[in-house]
């Protein structure tokens, strides 16, 4: 399974001939079927016309090619600074929350992770650092793979040079289930201040079942109705051809359900956080009070199965992988083999003095 390869870049003065050329030039080397061209600079005049503001809120939507999955994408330009970005991470925020789609969120971020990411110039506080990594916490997000440079910006000055990561590709667990080999290429900037990212999803020979039962749903009150309406209806053809239509039936309603996907889960999880913040918070003011507390145990309880039902989730997916990949994946059997075996040298060990010691299997907290 593949995408086509397509990209975002920088690139300033669109209006001028040159910057044109520029665009078609890396359209046309690496085959792009679409290109994200951000901070383009328009006539003072567009900035007026209802019809121009109205299509340019916000660049989000579906991209579909050929018979790859529909992927929803974002290219975003962020602004320079942090109050103004906050807009933005609270619309994608709000964007994340109704997603069950892969989705791939690029661009200039105009802001890094991490320190090495940035050569040159003040370095930022923590503060500034966590507000990207929040971000992409909160929207289930991750950094996608890259190849190429690693700074994507570079201030154009000899006497005190900064070179930054400001443009990336993040993306959902979907998009890495359907894509994982997907990456992305920081190439040459050529005549701006910014590199293009190109993604390139290449097809790789794994099996993708389209229907996967998980494990998690026999724990939802939707998945026992959906599971009764559909045996409960009438069925006047024969016993095996009755169970097939009620099975196609119930994968059809199953498949229509928000609680189907494993993006359920994850949102699930990560709102239990949120909720579990709050009810801490809450209790630093009144650590004795009662409500605060049970509301706390609530939310501890409720965290923690969420996270018991996630790990069945992974679990289940990785044996469902090994099955179908058999001996194609030997690397997967071996890890196995060795994780195994190092279970088995820490539940026994040598003869000492005559008595057989067993090495503790849970590891208590510190006090």
């Amino acid at each position: 399974m593949s995408l086509p390869p397509f990209a975002s870049w920088n690139v300033r003065g669109f209006n001028h001939p040159l910057k044109v050329s520029m665009c078609k030039d890396l359209i046309s080397s690496h085959n792009l079927k679409l290109l994200g061209i951000l901070e383009a600079k328009i006539h003072p005049s567009m900035s007026s016309d209802p019809w121009f503001c109205h299509c340019h809120r916000v660049i989000h939507g579906t991209f579909s090619s050929g018979s790859s999955p529909p992927i929803l994408l974002s290219v975003i330009y962020a602004a320079n600074q942090p109050e103004d970005r906050k807009i933005l991470w609270d619309n994608l925020l709000h964007i994340s929350q109704n997603i069950h789609l892969p989705w791939a969120v690029m661009g200039d971020f105009n802001c890094h992770r991490f320190d090495y990411e940035k050569a040159g110039g003040s370095p930022l506080p923590l503060g500034r650092l966590g507000e990207l990594n929040n971000f992409i916490f909160n929207c289930g997000l991750q950094d996608l793979s890259s190849v190429g440079h690693l700074y994507t910006w570079f201030n154009q000055r000899i006497d005190l040079p900064i070179h930054i990561k400001l443009d990336r590709i993040l993306v959902n667990s979907d998009f890495l289930d359907f894509f994982p080999m997907a990456h992305y290429k920081v190439d040459s900037p050529c005549g701006s201040d910014h590199s293009p990212i190109i993604l390139l999803a290449n097809s790789v020979n794994r099996i993708f079942s389209r229907f996967l039962f998980k494990k998690f749903w026999l724990n939802l009150d939707g998945f026992w109705e959906v599971l009764l309406n559909v045996f409960h209806t009438p069925n006047m053809a024969s016993p095996i051809s009755a169970f097939y239509n009620c099975l196609k039936a119930l994968k059809i309603k199953i498949k229509g359900m928000n609680w189907s996907s494993s993006t359920f889960l994850s949102n699930a999880i990560l709102e239990a956080k949120s909720h579990q913040m709050h009810c801490l918070n809450a209790l630093q003011s009144a650590p004795l009070d009662q409500a605060f507390n049970t509301n706390l145990k609530l939310a501890n309880d409720r965290l923690n199965h969420l996270q018991m039902e996630w790990s069945s989730w992974i679990a289940q997916r990785a044996k469902s992988y090994w099955l179908a990949q058999g001996e194609d994946d030997l690397g997967f059997l071996y890890a196995k083999i060795r994780s195994r075996a190092i279970g088995n040298l820490n539940q026994k060990s040598p003869l000492v003095g005559g008595i057989i010691t067993r090495t503790s299997q849970h590891c208590g907290g510190a006090y």
